[in-house]
């Protein structure tokens, strides 16, 4: 009867443990998922900001080249204001 008794109390801790690994699992692939969906509006977002520059050729002979924003107006949008930088790196 006790063997019995404790066969049936292990049953049921593995039952629980089996139930708290499933949750456990459960909240990992919350979390995955979640920083996925992150990952990718944070990709989206920098796809955009990227769009906005150009490559410019500098003139034959000259070593030179340079990065512009798109518009031509400096800054992309979000940083305008928020940086001194200038409005073109140029590549040495």
């Amino acid at each position: 009867m006790q063997e019995a008794a404790r066969g049936g109390s292990q049953v049921a801790e593995n039952i629980i443990a089996v139930a708290q690994a499933a949750k456990s699992t459960t909240q990992g692939a919350s979390d995955t998922q979640t920083a996925s969906g992150e990952l990718a509006r944070m990709a989206a977002e920098l796809q955009k900001i990227v769009s906005q520059f150009k490559y410019e050729e500098s003139a034959v002979g000259n070593p030179k080249s340079e990065f512009r924003f798109a518009s031509g107006l400096g800054h992309p949008p979000h940083l305008a204001g928020g940086l001194n930088a200038p409005t073109s790196t140029r590549i040495q």
